[in-house]
């Protein structure tokens, strides 16, 4: 078998396999691992979510290098949708699972007239706010659906480019602010007295290009010209406070803030941690950002 998969090196692999059957997949990445990493194999794992508790034993084993995950429609919709009045708790606790761990994931809509309409995500962007992929846009492009909410504009630059789409932004609904939230230091007077400070960044390249741009916009460091929203800590040209940078997947950096001296979290982990973006972030970017999110709709309907 290895011998034959040996002529197709540096392809991703797809595990034929159904969730129901998880020790299937486990088995296989226990058996083949090493195999698969010397010659260049990724793994996908395709999941509609209804099986949360095979979903973490996947997971856990590392057997998955990325995961893609359908969420079929808004909460309010989920049963009619699915077929299913149960699928919507066990959804749930698969949308936790892949947004608290550190497994590369996607989540996507496939899109049906008759069954999603613009509020519907609207509902699915404040479900799923932070996730750092979600996938609709080619039913924009082709002018099925009206509407989606959810992007911001430098990811929807990035988009356009990459997939040679024509979606634009409507209208900028809502900022959901990164902020700074202090961990061994409790305020930014600390940086004062001290130098050598550590701040935990996301590692993304979106977040941590507006984790910098956040601390260049207070004053605490001083990028590249030019770096802008692709900036990344190699950028920084002032450092005058000598905070030093671990980056983190972002999901991570709440539970790791305690070993930090600050972090930059986005709103939604904060949240999610027990933190308040607005009484306990020391500092935290304003109405005016570039990353609100925004109605996205095909070039020529806006």
């Amino acid at each position: 078998v290895w011998d034959f998969i040996s002529g197709y090196m540096n392809r991703q692999m797809t595990i034929k396999a159904p969730m129901a059957q998880v020790q299937i997949i486990v088995d296989f990445h226990a058996r083949f691992s090493s195999c698969r990493i010397s010659m260049g194999y990724k793994v996908k794992l395709d999941t509609n979510g209804s099986f949360p508790e095979r979903l973490q034993r996947v997971l856990e084993s590392g057997v998955a290098d990325y995961v893609a995950m359908d969420i079929k429609n808004s909460p309010a919709k989920y049963a009619r949708t699915s077929g299913s009045g149960n699928a919507l708790p066990l959804v749930e606790r698969s949308v936790e699972l892949l947004m608290a761990g550190s497994t590369p994931y996607e989540f996507r809509t496939t899109v049906t007239g008759n069954l999603h309409e613009a509020e519907d995500f609207a509902a699915i962007g404040r479900w799923i706010g932070g996730a750092p992929r979600y996938f609709l846009q080619a039913f924009l492009e082709s002018g099925e659906v009206l509407a989606n909410y959810f992007q911001h504009v430098p990811y929807l630059d990035d988009f356009n480019k990459e997939k040679g789409t024509h979606i634009v932004s409507a209208a900028a609904i809502h900022v959901e602010p990164m902020g700074l939230y202090g961990g061994k230091q409790k305020s930014l007077d600390a940086l004062k007295g001290g130098s050598g400070f550590t701040v935990g960044v996301p590692n993304d390249t979106t977040n941590e290009a507006r984790a910098l741009l956040l601390l260049e916009a207070n004053g605490y460091l001083k990028l590249k010209e030019g770096a802008g929203i692709t900036a990344t800590v190699r950028d920084i040209t002032e450092n005058p406070y000598g905070l030093s940078f671990t980056e983190v997947e972002a999901a991570q950096l709440p539970r790791l803030l305690q070993d930090l001296d600050f972090a930059i979290i986005n709103s939604n982990y904060a949240i999610d941690a027990g933190l308040d973006p607005v009484k306990e972030s020391l500092i935290i970017e304003g109405a005016a950002s570039a990353y609100a999110n925004i109605i996205a709709v095909k070039e020529g309907n806006n």
